[in-house]
């Protein structure tokens, strides 16, 4: 073997190593990304907060469009009455 040869054979293990490295990192990296990561609790709770204050909102748009549907048929009671 010459000395050309020897330093192609040596490039080529050196790649070859690079190669595995990056495909262990990678894997390594993706384990990471699947895991499920823990919760905080200080966010769960203020999304729970911001969920209440959404159901209440919600409550309250009903409500008042329920006492907004009476007066209407309040008003057409009167104005039938009057007619």
């Amino acid at each position: 073997m010459s000395a050309f040869d020897t330093v192609l054979l040596v490039l080529v293990l050196v790649l070859i190593l690079v190669v595995i490295g990056a495909l262990a990192v990678g894997l390594r990296t993706l384990r990471g990304m699947r895991s499920t990561p823990t919760a905080d609790p200080a966010f769960i709770a203020e999304k729970d907060r911001q969920e209440q204050s959404l159901a209440a909102l919600r409550s309250a748009a009903d409500e008042a469009n329920s006492t907004i549907d009476v007066a209407k048929s309040a008003a057409a009671a009167a104005r039938a009455e009057a007619a």
